[in-house]
């Protein structure tokens, strides 16, 4: 079972070509009775079969795992509240852990946002951290995160050097007993990238559009991670928010199959892409994007700026007013 589910979320840059298709019939009641009216074919999306590596049975059993366990690791809205930790802080260090990830490291997104999940983990249940050693937590988190997710794994002397003076050897070391006991050495997490996998199958585009929308909306849920208001989402939300800017940012339509998909109504769906939008506006401002931009080169940052602003503008303000 485990195997199979490394096999259906694993890396791929290929695209999942077709979609089961199933007859369902129509029914419309005439004088008291059911009567066929005419067979319709509706396309009904498939998850599972074909090049999905596995069958339509073994797919929902790991989706329906999958959003438990989102909903079961979900923190509360604004968990630093009270903390000695500020949401202000906290953003720097997630944006110095993308720059690491991504530029010096090159990990996977996998363990890029474990690093995340165990950082924002540590801060909630860990009494001792603070402002003076809560980039030791983050590097300490980022090894953590990489032993648990990669398969080659740099050196703790590496690991010090990223963390500069604060972070030695002995106390990366000892700090990682304690972060693994605030989590009870529970490791289990469910990703944005894994949801983010399985709805581009129902994005129902052009291969090359796949592609491209798949980029764009990977670069929106890096941006939702780093800002705190979108990072206490469930990473099913976060998707299929990222799903509905990126096809606006493209031009491109969004299919209702997401929102089927996704058990979201397209209210909600519009206004966890605001969320996200509003993220990547206000990065865009403080100039935090960079190390974004600098992970997704091929992108368009012009055209990521002017589209998500004009998104906002676009949008209802009951909507708006609702974002934090």
């Amino acid at each position: 079972m485990l195997s199979n589910i490394s096999n259906m979320f694993r890396r791929s840059s290929q695209v999942p070509v077709g979609l089961e298709k199933k007859q369902v019939p129509t029914f419309v009641r005439s004088n008291g009775e059911n009567e066929e009216k005419k067979k319709k074919i509706v396309k009904v999306p498939v998850y599972g079969g074909r090049n999905f590596f596995v069958n339509e049975n073994e797919a929902h059993e790991m989706d329906a795992y999958l959003k438990s366990l989102e909903k079961k690791k979900q923190l509360n809205p604004d968990f630093l509240r009270g903390r000695s930790v500020e949401p202000r802080m906290r953003e720097m260090l997630v944006d110095w852990l993308l720059s690491v990830c991504a530029c010096s490291m090159q990990t996977s997104q996998e363990a890029w946002t474990l690093a995340v999940y165990l950082t924002d983990r540590a801060a909630l249940y860990m009494e001792e951290v603070n402002s003076s050693n809560y980039q030791l937590v983050g590097v300490t988190c980022l090894y953590i995160a990489l032993k648990y997710e990669e398969v080659v794994v740099p050196h703790i002397n590496d690991m010090a050097y990223f963390g500069g003076r604060a972070c030695t050897q002995e106390r990366i070391l000892e700090m990682e007993k304690i972060v693994l006991q605030s989590v009870m050495f529970d490791m289990s997490f469910c990703y944005p990238c894994h949801f983010l996998r399985k709805f581009r199958t129902f994005l129902q585009l052009p291969t090359d559009d796949v592609k491209t929308v798949y980029k764009y909306a990977s670069c929106f849920v890096d941006c939702a991670l780093i800002a705190y208001h979108s990072s206490q989402w469930l990473p099913s939300d976060q998707a299929v928010g990222a799903y509905y800017l990126a096809c606006y940012v493209l031009e491109l339509p969004f299919n209702d199959c997401l929102l089927t998909v996704s058990e979201l109504n397209a209210e909600a769906v519009e206004k966890r892409a605001i969320g996200i939008a509003s993220a990547v506006v206000r990065m865009c401002r403080t100039n935090k994007i960079k190390n974004v931009l600098q992970k997704y080169k091929s992108l368009d940052s012009s055209k990521i700026v002017e589209s998500t602003e004009s998104f906002l503008k676009d949008s209802k303000p009951s909507l708006s007013s609702t974002i934090c």
